[in-house]
Formats: structure tokens, sequence, C-alpha cells
């Protein structure tokens, strides 16, 4: 049975596409990465903004949204969309294992994650019960990027304790 829907990936640029002011910081022989046609452009305007600056803006904002995860707080979104956590879990068994040792020397090296008890990070938009009205919720997904997981773990090396913050799932 096919999927009646395509899986796709929203990304800055498809955010840009969407900004009320945005401009262009090009010369005139090049076409912009986002297109955006010229009448669209409002490059006078007080609050517009060129990709690069829109960009750094977000990553910004998505910097400071991972830093109140990590606080061990939720995030509760507008409209009963629902919440977003960041939960501890510690897995029954360990699958997961170090694939360069294992080619080497056929010998599988579980990892533990020693520097946090065992645990886990585990992020989720909890959209269940009274606090979501989403409609058709099983289709949307939000998953972080390799930068978010890379600034998760790095929290976690550096102090091991502060999984301690986050509840356990």
């Amino acid at each position: 049975m096919e999927k009646d829907y395509k899986a796709s990936v929203i990304t800055l640029r498809d955010f840009y596409k969407h900004y009320k002011y945005p401009c262009w910081d090009i010369t005139k022989n090049t076409v912009p990465i986002p297109y955006i046609p010229k009448e669209k452009l409002k490059c006078e305007h007080s609050r517009a903004l060129t990709f690069k600056q829109y960009r750094t803006i977000l990553r910004i904002y998505n910097k400071y949204f991972v830093m109140y995860l990590l606080s061990g707080l939720n995030i509760k979104m507008p409209f009963y969309m629902g919440e977003f956590r960041l939960f501890r879990f510690k897995p029954q068994k360990l699958t997961s294992f170090d694939i360069n040792i294992y080619l080497k020397t056929n010998q599988k090296i579980y990892y533990k994650n020693r520097n946090t008890g065992g645990y886990f990070p585990l992020f989720r938009w909890q959209r269940a019960g009274r606090r979501s009205r989403l409609a058709t919720r099983w289709v949307w997904k939000c998953i972080p990027t390799r930068t978010v997981w890379k600034q998760i773990s790095n929290e976690f090396k550096r102090d091991g304790s502060s999984i301690n913050k986050l509840s356990v799932k």
C-alpha cells in the first residue's frame, strides 16, 4: 500500500520565502538562492533582511531554544500545538556500537554513556492529551538537526550530571 503523502523537509530557505521583507545582496548577473521574484523584493523597508542575516538570526534563536530545553524546562507551543521536551532515556538493551573497531577486529564494543550514567537524551514533540488540539498530528514530525544534537551531546560531555535535570521517559 502506497502512502498518500510525500515526506518533505522544511529548511531555512523555505521559511525565508515566506518572510515579508526579503532583500538580495547580490550583483546583477547572479541568481539568488532562494529565488524570489523582483516584484516581491522590499529592500527599502526598515525590516528588510538578506538571507544571510535571516539565517544568522534563526541560528541564534535555535541555539537559545536548545539551551532552554537543556535546562530541563518544556517549551509550550501556541494554539494548543503541544510542547517540546527533552527526556533522558536508559535503554534496557544496548544496541549501538563502535563500527570502526568492529570492522577491524570483529568485536562489538557497545556505547554505554558512562559520563551520563547510561542515559541518552531523547527529543520529543508531545502532542497527546488536552495539551494539543492539532488535527492529523500523526503527519507532522520534528527532527532536530545535526548541529542541535552536537550541542546537546557537548553539554553532556562537559557536565555529565546535567542530564539529571531532565525527566525520565
